[in-house]
């Protein structure tokens, strides 16, 4: 069919009518699509005048991808001389009346329309940024600075201002006739130019992005350049540049920050009562610590505080969701001495043997004997034996007649013959997750738990679920991401969950069910009655009623009303006007392609002072170690910096690398060869030593060595000490123990942690992205719990052992150095870990500085279902 238009001697356009021609042989035809109900520009103002100059632009709608510049030209002046009001009320009229592919053909013409008017004024304001070098500094730019730069170049003339006001709105109108939410992108309806305009502002924008004054300039800015307010305009953005304005405006003006202090294993319930309650707010999270050197709301925590324990609180609030085991109860406590209980270990069973009267027994001994007795089934227990061995298990039944006997899922390998020795039990008891893999849709999806919302921990489960909305609305306005993927159907019902959903909804997400519903609506009655008999319908159930009722349960099961509720009790729907389902995704959500394949140059603007930038030696073999570092390397590279795993948006956020330490004689330029880089990650700095200039002035290379052999020991020491700090990262609390005394900063030492086998999780997605790149038991910082700290350089690195996360300093007999003010406790093995954080002495050479986790200890890889590596 070809559509016509019929025009009568007016020169308006008449009733619609399609003309269906059959194109036979030597037949050519030329049309447009541009047909409208007769009565499409009966509004109130449309007077004669408006419709005279009016019609021809809608005319040129179905022709807009071929339009020339001198058409477009035409349509500016069209649009420059008629009020704006009552242009955008009449086109917008007509696009609630019109087909789809007219409407289309509008967007694209109104799009050209602002294209043409800005195009030349943003080209001029990059180049005179690019030459000026604002951004290439240290610092950002100051927004001052860049709008006088830029304002001269961006001003409009009034005839374009009004030209781009229609079209911009007009835009934003046909995109948002639809209900909230009820696309999954809207990427149609961006205009890139636009966004070319806010990204010349985007660094001076992110300098205290809450901060009112920041607002007040851009508009003020706006309005000097005869601009649109584009902030109120999301459709015609993309989502980069949305999550920058949102950041912008859900937090009010005049709003103090929120103070919420957590604990890492029970993020969502312990931030329920803290969260606010009906707007937005700037977080500053703490963790609790009992070993902190800080105090908030009454409560030790740990040190960091800024942007770093920020995006760390969004990864630790998300990872709740997915968990699936509580904290840790170690019997007897840690501090506690040991238990001596004899236990025999028969196939899948350990049983309590028995005991001397009660009254013989040790305090340990009882709470051992204790804890077998409180035992329940699905607890994950990790048993120390005296000789060293540990174990873990999930019990899967408890017996108790005379002596308790525990059954676990796995026997006992080797299990001796005679009793052996219990010295500690870890417990962990099964916690509910709110979202799991769902195998159907190959997604993140609600758990039945969550689906549900019954029984005794039901009340718990809808306070961890609101929280976990109110989480979401935050990351948006803290310009932070969650650890998890989320698919669009989500965020689909999450902004429109007052709309009913419909079988049409499931096509892409679970085509599996979206098959075998569809097969319901076709069975004949005798079927479907046989159907409702096994699932204990109603009678009286239609087919149609029934296959509503499936696509509610599967989309908006009752946990999505308590997401929904806390999302919306902090968001506004004004705000998010114009924001579609992948936008929300792609704002709170781990860009998954960026975390698979990592390139540091890409994602991160990245400054260095004037000192290195000046030292080529010193930047290539820096980008030489960068290049070489594996998928791995960089996912510790990013905690280190950033306190995170998950990698920014592209072009987002600054990575600063600085040159800080002074060293004057040839001694300290040697002491700074063994000098470790340092990170902060509340500003993405990378502190690094002067190796450079160390190599040059220490005499460690000979005064004849050539510039490539002072490039390859170059390059060797950085790439050493780089992954070293890398991957021997620690706490935020060095910040405070920096400043202490030895003796008074030191806790006490932590009894190992029985972690030698991990438990797997099943159906758990693993937190990274990327392939099984570690080898099994290789140790590392775990991703969310290790963090992005400065390190610390020791004379002797040959004299100290690697204890998870730190360099702590041995004598000859590998006792801990007693001027660290620890207790000499050897490791029983390789594989255990130790969770503490090294002192070090005065006379030591080392550095300590900023980083995040302070009492956090390091885990081995497993292998994670779905292939991934996890931690």
């Amino acid at each position: 069919p070809i559509w016509l238009t019929v025009q009568g001697n007016s020169g308006r356009i008449g009733p619609a009518v399609v003309f269906e021609v059959t194109m036979g042989s030597g037949c050519t035809g030329r049309g447009s699509a541009s047909i409208v109900p007769e009565d499409a520009d009966d509004i109130t103002g449309a007077t004669p005048e408006l419709r005279a100059r009016l019609q021809p632009v809608a005319q040129l709608a179905g022709k807009a991808g071929t339009l020339s510049d001198k058409k477009i030209n035409e349509i500016i002046d069209a649009l420059s001389q008629v009020n704006p009001e009552h242009a955008r009320d009449w086109f917008l009229h007509r696009l609630s009346k019109s087909m789809a592919k007219w409407r289309a053909g509008l967007v694209l013409l109104m799009q050209k329309v602002i294209a043409k008017a800005l195009e030349a004024n943003v080209r001029e304001a990059e180049e005179l940024v690019a030459k000026d070098g604002h951004g290439d500094a240290t610092e950002p730019a100051n927004f001052e600075d860049l709008a006088t730069l830029c304002g001269d170049a961006l001003k409009l003339d009034e005839r374009r201002c009004q030209a781009v006001f229609v079209a911009v709105q007009v835009i934003d109108g046909a995109a948002n006739a639809m209900v909230l939410g009820s696309q999954d992108s809207l990427s149609a309806y961006s205009v890139p130019v636009l966004d070319r305009l806010v990204r010349l502002f985007h660094s001076s924008l992110c300098v205290d992005i809450h901060n009112a004054s920041n607002r007040l300039q851009w508009q003020e800015f706006e309005e000097a350049c005869g601009l649109p307010p584009i902030e109120r305009y999301l459709s015609l953005l993309t989502y980069s540049t949305k999550a920058l304005f949102l950041t912008m405006r859900l937090v009010p003006e005049g709003v103090t920050p929120a103070t919420v202090v957590v604990r890492r294993g029970q993020v969502l319930l312990d931030a329920s009562d803290q969260l606010p309650t009906d707007h937005a707010a700037v977080l500053l999270p703490y963790f609790e610590s009992s070993s902190g050197t800080k105090k908030v709301q009454g409560r030790r925590v740990e040190g960091g505080e800024g942007y770093g324990p920020r995006k760390e609180f969004f990864m630790a609030a998300s990872a709740d969701a997915l968990r699936r085991w509580g904290d840790p109860k170690t019997v007897p406590p840690n501090s506690a001495p040991s238990a001596n209980v004899d236990v025999s270990c028969r196939n899948s069973s350990i049983s309590l043997e028995s005991s001397s009267s009660p009254e013989e027994q040790a305090l340990a001994d009882k709470q051992v004997r204790q804890c077998f007795a409180q035992a329940c089934v699905g607890d994950r227990v990790c048993f120390e034996f005296a000789d060293g061995m540990t174990i873990e298990r999930i019990i899967t039944g408890v017996h108790s007649n005379g002596k308790v006997s525990l059954f676990v899922n796995e026997s006992f390998e080797h299990s001796p013959v005679a009793p052996s020795k219990l010295r500690r039990c870890l417990v962990h008891k099964p916690t509910l997750p709110l979202f799991e893999f769902h195998r159907g849709t190959g997604q993140t999806w609600f758990s039945a738990y969550a689906a549900q919302l019954s029984g005794p921990n039901e009340q718990e489960q809808q306070r961890r679920l609101r929280s976990f909305g109110k989480v979401l609305a935050l990351a948006v306005a803290n310009n932070c991401k969650i650890s998890f993927d989320l698919p669009v159907m989500f965020f689909r019902v999450l902004l429109r969950h007052d709309v009913p959903l419909a079988l049409s909804d499931l096509p892409g997400f679970d085509d599996l069910l979206h098959s075998s519903l569809s097969k319901v609506l076709k069975m004949k009655h005798v079927q479907f009655a046989g159907l409702k008999e096994v699932e204990a319908m109603p009678a009286d159930m239609s087919r149609e009623d029934y296959v509503a009722e499936q696509v509610k349960c599967i989309l908006s099961p009752k946990g999505m009303s308590e997401v929904h509720s806390g999302f919306w009790s902090l968001a506004s729907r004004e705000v998010l006007q114009g924001v579609a389902a992948s936008d929300l995704r792609q704002i709170v959500c781990p860009t998954t392609a960026h975390s698979r394949h990592i390139d540091i140059r890409r994602i991160f603007r990245v400054s260095m002072e004037d000192e290195m930038a000046e030292c080529v030696p010193f930047v290539d073999a820096f980008w030489s170690v960068m290049d070489s570092f594996s998928a791995d390397e960089k996912r510790l590279f990013l905690i280190f910096i950033t306190g995170v795993e998950m990698p920014p948006e592209p072009g987002t956020e600054r990575l600063i690398v600085e040159l800080p330490f002074s060293a004057f004689s040839q001694d300290e330029h040697k002491a700074m060869l063994s000098m470790l880089p340092q990170a902060h990650t509340c500003s993405n700095t990378l502190e690094l030593p002067n190796y450079h200039e160390a190599l040059l002035e220490s005499g460690e290379m000979a005064a004849d060595a050539s510039d490539e052999a002072l490039a390859v020991e170059l390059k060797r020491i950085l790439g050493e000490k780089l992954r070293l700090a890398i991957r021997e990262s620690t706490g935020y609390e060095l910040d405070a123990i920096s400043s202490q005394s030895p003796i008074e900063a030191a806790p006490a030492l932590k009894a190992p942690n029985f972690s030698q086998n991990l438990f797997q999780e099943p159906q758990r997605l693993p937190l990274s992205a990327g392939g099984p790149e570690v080898a099994k038991d290789r140790w590392r910082p775990t991703p969310l719990i290790a963090g992005s700290s400065a390190s610390k350089a020791i004379t002797d690195q040959s004299s100290a052992t690697s204890l998870g996360s730190s360099f702590v300093p041995r004598d000859a007999n590998q006792n801990v150095y007693p001027g660290t003010g620890k207790a000499n406790l050897p490791l029983r093995s390789p594989e255990c870990s130790v969770p503490q954080r090294a002192v070090v002495p005065a006379e030591w050479s080392g550095l300590v500085s900023n980083g995040s986790h302070s009492d956090r200890i390091a885990e081995p890889a497993i292998e994670a279902d779905g292939g991934g590596t996890e931690f």
